[in-house]
């Protein structure tokens, strides 16, 4: 892409004075940042999901292209664009990670669909059962009003009962969706979130799956699978911008939240009492206090995702620290730990972080130039992008 952006900038007539001259160069810099910008948009990295069976087994969805890997991360291979979204979902059965969840935008809204095979072929709901995608014209399938059944639109995340793979929640623009039979059915489980309908999450506590968080305008918690929500008091914590929550695996009172709150301005927070009272981890800069021996003003890491290993023995963070990171901590979020060996222009985690389910050593991190490995802890990290779009 990039040599025929630069014959396009040499297509222009080039005149006899300076101004000229100055303008094609401009023309041509232009055009070039054009295209390495949609170049950088196609990498983007929007999901990951690792088989709980054999994590060997990788997903990756990214701008609308669903890519596969058997090797660790290896090799990737297309599976399938049938989400066309710019942000498609992902989610394993956990009983059966052939089976992937996600959603598939059209002209006004966009609905729950599913693939039994690994991502090759996509079903959604009509007419009270499964059919394929493939059965249905483009221009049917941009429309996706025709489908009244499905009440649940605006899907903005999907999670599956790590206990029982045949519940699912979905976080929508009204509110939180459940079903109990693999998504043929559902219905809304809003009692308790009042007017705060635009929902992301739900985040489910996988030792007690009746235990749930999600974050709608205020930061909302349901101990009876979503029946009935309340609102914690959340002292400490600001209520601006999305906010991403993650449960301790091990803890249901231990929650970590981030927040987007515009700008240079992404802070993590943690409860240690299940949202009642937040602390902020206002972790100083681990590579820009200090420039030739002067001291400057003092810099704060911004936090853009978080995962936590099964065992919570280490948490890992996407960072912008002066450059994009992928940070670890091993005592709760209150000191990290930087990278000691990472790829030119860093380790982008922007997007999401996943850890090895059974070797917490092991971790991918996405973002807007791809995917990346470590298999030592987060101490060293290296590009995996063979197969996937640049």
């Amino acid at each position: 892409m990039g040599k025929l952006c630069m014959r396009s900038g040499f297509a222009i007539s080039i005149g006899r004075r300076l101004f000229a001259a100055v303008t094609i160069l401009s023309l041509i810099f232009m055009i070039n940042t054009v295209c390495d910008a949609s170049e950088t948009i196609m990498s983007e990295v929007v999901a990951v999901a690792i088989d709980p069976h054999d994590p060997q087994v990788v997903y990756v969805t990214m701008v609308r292209g669903l890519y596969k890997s058997t090797d660790g991360g290896e090799k990737w291979i297309f599976q399938s664009d049938v989400m066309k979204t710019a942000e498609p979902l992902l989610a394993l059965n956990p009983d059966n990670p052939s089976t992937i969840y996600s959603r598939r935008m059209g002209s006004s809204s966009d609905i729950f669909i599913k693939s039994d095979d690994g991502g090759k072929s996509w079903n959604l709901v009509y007419n009270g059962v499964w059919r394929k995608v493939s059965e249905f014209s483009q221009d049917f399938l941009e429309d996706l009003e025709f489908n009244l059944e499905f009440k649940c639109r605006g899907v903005n995340s999907i999670s599956v009962d790590p206990k029982n793979s045949l519940t699912l929640y979905l976080g929508t623009t009204d509110g939180v969706c459940k079903s109990i039979d693999g998504g043929l059915r559902w219905k809304f489980v809003n009692e308790g979130l009042d007017d705060y309908h635009y929902v992301y999450g739900p985040t489910i506590y996988p030792q007690n799956t009746s235990i749930i968080y999600a974050y709608g305008g205020g930061i909302f918690k349901s101990i009876d699978a979503g029946a009935n929500w309340r609102e914690t008091t959340s002292h400490g914590i600001e209520m601006r911008g999305d906010i991403d929550l993650t449960i301790d695996p091990n803890n249901s009172e231990t929650v970590y939240a981030v927040t987007d709150r515009g700008g240079a301005n992404r802070r993590l927070y943690k409860s240690v009492d299940g949202g009642a009272s937040w602390q902020h981890l206002n972790i100083p800069s681990l590579t820009r206090k200090y420039e030739s021996g002067r001291y400057l003003q003092q810099r704060y890491v911004e936090f853009y995702t978080i995962a936590i290993a099964n065992d919570s023995s280490v948490i890992y963070a996407g960072v912008n620290d002066g450059g994009w990171y992928v940070y670890r901590s091993v005592d709760g979020g209150l000191s990290w730990q930087a990278p000691e060996v990472v790829p030119d222009g860093g380790v982008d985690g922007r997007r999401v972080i996943a850890i090895d389910p059974k070797n917490p050593r092991t971790v991918y991190s996405g973002g807007y130039y791809g995917m990346y490995k470590s298999t030592d802890g987060g101490r060293t990290w290296r590009e995996i992008n063979e197969g996937l779009p640049r």
